[in-house]
């Protein structure tokens, strides 16, 4: 940093933790910071060499600093919460077309509901998962249910989870299974709404594993960040992150757009050289103007950054004089 070795160590050491707390800001925040630093004037000297000129004005910068952090403290939050939502997919199926629902909801006081239903012609498919949110950030599901008309053997899947005696009691038509229920267990529908929460709370995300519960037992799924992607949808270009999942003979790669909190927007299948994709139509939150039905997370990453930063600048004793005669105090 241009003439920092000029500044006191206490001054170095704040500006610092600012200029690394923005690095890893939202591009909306540094927007926002860069635009306060010009409005101040500031920008035009700190491209000069002139320390003293730097030091005498250190305390205006660190002022449009401040501002923006707490701007950012709040747009961090907005981005650790998770809406309810409504969203519809498109897809072939043998050669016909399928239209999908995909809704997530909130059905009581940490309570909530995902669920998928399909139809085409003959075919109806219904499936829908329960459960609760611990701690801002693990689901713990309560039951997982699967029906489906006009398509192979209609058998239907009903999956419970007694957590109490961490087992899993399921059927599948007639048939009755019981098994043991590991940690952070979750189920074929809730898996695909904690990668929204996992990439919420952290979008730097390279991969994410899961269990996965079925009828009869217990699967890992295990996808790996594979790029950022522009892609066009029915939403329009959507910027997202492509997630890749293999298994033996098939690939399942998956888009999960940050505009819409992480929703897939495609999802692609590709076995034995066939490939199928789901494409998204349409989505919209579902959250009143009050935020009814939001989900809070847990703190986002930047607001943490800035609790630590304060937590090391007292654990240093720095305090905020920051003039040379500490005659300016913010």
């Amino acid at each position: 940093m241009a003439g920092c070795h000029s500044l006191t160590e206490r001054q170095c050491l704040i500006m610092k933790h600012f200029l690394v707390m923005a690095r890893k800001a939202p591009p909306l925040f540094n927007q926002l910071l860069f635009s306060q630093l010009w409005i101040s004037g500031i920008r035009t000297r700190m491209q000069s060499n002139d320390a003293p000129l730097l030091t005498a004005n250190l305390s205006h910068i660190l002022r449009s600093l401040i501002i923006v952090l707490l701007l950012g403290v709040q747009l961090g939050c907005t981005a650790t919460t998770l809406p309810p939502y409504e969203a519809t997919y498109t897809t072939k199926l043998r050669g016909i077309k399928i239209n999908g629902i995909r809704k997530f909801e909130n059905t009581a006081n940490n309570s909530y509901k995902v669920s998928w239903k399909a139809k085409a012609l003959w075919m109806r498919l219904n499936e829908w998962s329960e459960f609760e949110l611990i701690d801002g950030k693990k689901i713990r599901p309560i039951s997982y249910h699967y029906t489906r008309k006009g398509l192979g053997t209609d058998k239907p899947i009903h999956i419970l989870f007694d957590w109490d005696n961490m087992l899993i009691n399921a059927s599948k038509g007639d048939k009755q299974y019981q098994f043991t229920l590991e940690p952070n267990t979750l189920d074929r529908l809730s898996y695909q709404v904690q990668m929204q929460i996992d990439l919420l709370i952290n979008p730097d995300s390279k991969q994410l594993n899961y269990t996965v519960a079925n009828h009869d037992k217990l699967a890992h799924y295990a996808f790996n960040f594979e790029q950022q992607e522009l892609i066009e949808t029915e939403l329009g270009k959507s910027l997202s992150k492509v997630f890749k999942r293999e298994k033996k003979d098939k690939i399942t790669r998956i888009w999960l757009s940050a505009e819409q909190y992480y929703v897939p927007v495609k999802i692609e299948q590709t076995e034995d050289d066939k490939s199928s994709v789901i494409a998204i139509k349409h989505w919209q939150s579902k959250a009143d103007k009050s935020g009814l039905g939001l989900i809070t997370l847990v703190p986002s990453p930047l607001r943490q950054n800035i609790i630590g930063s304060q937590n090391l600048a007292s654990s240093q004793n720095i305090n905020t004089n920051l003039t040379e005669d500490n005659s300016t105090t913010l």
